[in-house]
C-alpha cells in the first residue's frame, strides 16, 4: 500500500533498499504485475491517496525485508474518541529531501518521530492548504513535531509509512505520507497522512 503512483509498465520495486546508490545483494527487485489506485482518489483534495501494487512473484521475507500490520478498521486515528492516537509518538520513513525546500533526497533510507496532531491544525481556517485541507470527515490526518525544533517528511518522502506503536508492542501502519506545505519542518504547519 502507498500513496497515488503513476509507474511505468517497465518499473522495478525494490524490497529491502536501505542506500539509494549502492546494492548489497540482500535487496529483493521485483517487475510491477498490476498497481491499482483507489477509487475514490481525488487529485484536487488528496483525498483516498492510496494505491496497491501486486509484485511479479512471492516476497521471500528476512532480516531485511518484514511485513507490518495494517491498523485494524475502526480505529480512530485523530478523533475525539477513545482510544486514539492524538499525540502517540509515531515514525515516518522514506528518502526525501534532507532540506528544505527543494535539496536532494537522502542517500540513505530515514526515519523521523512525529506526533499525530489534533485535526484543527490543518483544518480550513488555520491552515493554507488551499483545497487540500483536513476536513472532520477526511480519509487522512496531520502529524508533525513543533518543539523544540520543527520535524517534518518532505518531498520525495510521498508514499512512505507512518507507523504507531500499540499497547500490544506491535507497529501498524496508520497511513501514509501524502503532502504538506511547500517547505518542509515549518512550525504550525504539519505534514497531511492518507489513512491506511
Amino acid at each position: 500500500m502507498l500513496h497515488r503512483i503513476f509507474l511505468s509498465p517497465t518499473a522495478r520495486i525494490a524490497l529491502g533498499l536501505h542506500k539509494r546508490t549502492a546494492l548489497t545483494g540482500q535487496e529483493q527487485i521485483f517487475k510491477l504485475a498490476r498497481s491499482v489506485i483507489h477509487p475514490n482518489f481525488s487529485r484536487p483534495t488528496l483525498n483516498y491517496d492510496v494505491a496497491l501494487l501486486k509484485l511479479s512473484r512471492p516476497v521471500l521475507f528476512n532480516i531485511n525485508v518484514t511485513s507490518v500490520a495494517i491498523v485494524p478498521p475502526g480505529t480512530p486515528t485523530d478523533n475525539n474518541y477513545s482510544p486514539n492516537y492524538i499525540s502517540s509518538e509515531c515514525y515516518a520513513t522514506g528518502w526525501g529531501a534532507e532540506s528544505a525546500p527543494l535539496g536532494p533526497p537522502a542517500q540513505v533510507l530515514r526515519q523521523v518521530r512525529l506526533t499525530i496532531l489534533p485535526r484543527m491544525l490543518c483544518s480550513p481556517g488555520t491552515s493554507e492548504f488551499g483545497q487540500k485541507q483536513v476536513h472532520e470527515t477526511d480519509p487522512k490526518f496531520c502529524a508533525g513535531k513543533t518543539n523544540p525544533i520543527p520535524k517534518d517528511t518532505c518531498r520525495g518522502d510521498s508514499g512512505g509509512p507512518f507507523v504507531c506503536k500499540h499497547n500490544d508492542t506491535k507497529y501498524y501502519v496508520h497511513g501514509i505520507t501524502s503532502y504538506g506545505k511547500t517547505s518542509c519542518g515549518i512550525t504550525y504547519a504539519p505534514g497531511v497522512y492518507a489513512k491506511s
